[in-house]
């Protein structure tokens, strides 16, 4: 289905629509349900589906959050603009396909990837010990609820 603004858009589908990056980026979900990817000054959310806009949310921490907000409008001179400018944080916009681009910058957080072998040892650290009770021994009355 073709959607004409991005008011058109379910609320479903924009809320997790920044889930796309999840393989890559590591994703969160704020209190209001909207996932968004955290950076090291601040936070980057869907700003348009339908141009495939991306808002960063930089706060002024200290004065490095001032300095990586210009050296994003520097280094994407034409390609972002500043839609507020406020005392404690500065929003952002620029294009979806840019992200890769300025993740480096915005220091977003990565997924953690895993070699074969840090999985190997993963799956020996939490495999259920020979000598400890499984669930079955223990002492649970049988009409117990389990979830």
């Amino acid at each position: 289905m073709e959607y004409k603004t991005d008011r058109d858009i379910p609320d479903t589908i924009w809320n997790n629509y920044m889930r796309v990056y999840d393989n890559k980026y590591k994703v969160y979900k704020d209190e209001a349900g909207v996932y968004h990817l955290k950076c090291r000054y601040g936070s980057v959310y869907l700003h348009s589906m339908i141009n495939h806009k991306l808002s960063a949310v930089l706060e002024y921490k200290s004065m490095q959050g001032v300095e990586i907000a210009k050296r994003t409008l520097t280094e994407l001179a034409g390609e972002a603009e500043v839609t507020q400018e406020g005392v404690s944080d500065v929003v952002i916009v620029f294009s979806e396909f840019l992200l890769d681009k300025v993740a480096g910058f915005l220091q977003v957080r990565y997924k953690r990837r895993y070699s074969e072998e840090q999985k190997k040892q993963l799956v020996e650290r939490f495999k259920p010990k020979e000598d400890e009770p499984c669930r079955e021994s223990w002492n649970v009355p049988s009409n117990f609820p389990v979830r």
